[in-house]
């Protein structure tokens, strides 16, 4: 009997065939790099958010930036796109009754496609981050960066703790993809 993962593998079929994965990782490609576009054009730095004032001297302090900004808008975004969908569709085009009747059970059912939200959701957040990094670096060097308690951080510690900070902020984020992912089905 077909399992989750068997769920998983055909939802990433499917997932790879529609244009909103992509919209979706343009996204998260695109608002790093909107970012460090408008900084490399005006004086000054966002001071009134946090890391705002290190945005100049140290690319590390981007990515941190972009996770303030992402964890409001950018992120459930994302995820609405795929989680919102991953369910939604079926029911859409009529075959959710038929996977939900088949050899599968609707927990798998459940769990192939969150599993499939979830790493969508992941793997653009990370996108995200490596992008910010990438583009942060040509803009602000690969510096120190200077924390919020006034402390300096050298470049790969400041790196391993951007990527704990994501860590922390999937966490709301998957809970958010198993929201959307469960409302088509309950």
């Amino acid at each position: 009997m077909p399992g989750a993962l068997t769920v998983s593998r055909f939802e990433l079929r499917k997932l790879r065939a529609q244009r909103r994965t992509y919209l979706g990782f343009a996204a998260a490609i695109g608002a790093p790099l909107l970012f460090v576009g408008a900084l490399a054009v005006q004086n000054g730095a966002p001071t009134d958010e946090p890391f705002g004032a290190s945005v100049r001297s140290s690319a590390l302090a981007i990515p941190l930036l972009m996770l303030v900004f992402g964890s409001i808008w950018l992120f459930p975004l994302i995820a609405a796109l795929v989680a919102g969908d991953i369910v939604a569709s079926e029911d859409h085009n009529g075959t959710l009754k038929t996977i939900l009747t088949r050899s599968v059970d609707r927990g798998d059912v459940f769990a192939g496609k969150a599993l499939v939200a979830a790493a969508y959701a992941v793997a653009s957040s990370l996108l995200m981050v490596v992008t910010a990094i990438v583009a942060g670096t040509f803009q602000s060097g690969f510096n120190p960066l200077k924390t919020l308690s006034g402390t300096t951080v050298s470049a790969p510690r400041a790196k391993e703790l951007v990527f704990i900070s994501l860590g922390v902020y999937l966490l709301p984020l998957l809970a958010f993809v198993v929201i959307f992912a469960t409302s088509g089905i309950f």
